[in-house]
This record gives structure tokens, C-alpha cells and sequence, in this order.
């Protein structure tokens, strides 16, 4: 890549550690805590009153995703759309999730 880049740029723009250099190390964490799931699930829980158990659920949340952002969004996203408000749906109040 870096020779491609070489040829295709005059070099004066030639930059080691260019943002454009996709080999670069990337040092920032990406994932969520369990905390800030439930930071999220806190705000959700004041708009929307389910009384689920936050800290409970976050957990959960965590432990299936190892924190991956994209899975907690489409988790919660699933719940929120495709869950709440069927006939399997069991409300969050006094209801234990069994760990697996």
C-alpha cells in the first residue's frame, strides 16, 4: 500500500503515519463496559417505564457480547422491536433471566 501511495501522491503529502495508512495501529477501546449498557438502558428505562432491571440486563448484555457495540445496539434494537408487546413477551418487572 505504501508504494502505491508513493507513486499515486507528489511527495511532500508522503506520510508515514497518516491517517490513510490502514496498517496504523489503532489504540482506542471500542467496546462498552457494563456500565455504560447501562447508562443506555437507564436513559431507555426513563422513557419508556418497563421497570426491567438495569443492572441485571446490562450484565446480561455484556456477558453475551462481550461489550461489542454493534451486537449490544442490535440486541437491544431486537428487544425494543421484535419482543416487546408479543405473546412470549414476559415483562421485565419481578422476571429472572436464566444465565446460559
Amino acid at each position: 500500500m505504501r508504494n502505491i501511495k508513493r507513486k499515486i501522491r507528489p511527495d511532500e503529502e508522503n506520510k508515514q503515519n497518516s491517517p490513510w495508512n490502514i496498517a496504523a495501529d489503532f489504540d482506542v477501546e471500542m467496546s462498552f463496559s457494563a456500565m455504560d449498557i447501562a447508562g443506555m438502558l437507564k436513559q431507555y428505562e426513563m422513557d419508556y417505564q418497563t421497570n426491567m432491571n438495569v443492572e441485571e440486563i446490562s450484565a446480561l448484555l455484556y456477558d453475551y457480547t462481550s461489550g461489542y457495540p454493534f451486537l449490544v445496539s442490535r440486541l437491544c434494537k431486537l428487544m425494543d422491536e421484535k419482543l416487546i408487546g408479543t405473546k412470549d413477551f414476559v415483562p421485565w418487572a419481578g422476571y429472572h433471566i436464566q444465565r446460559r
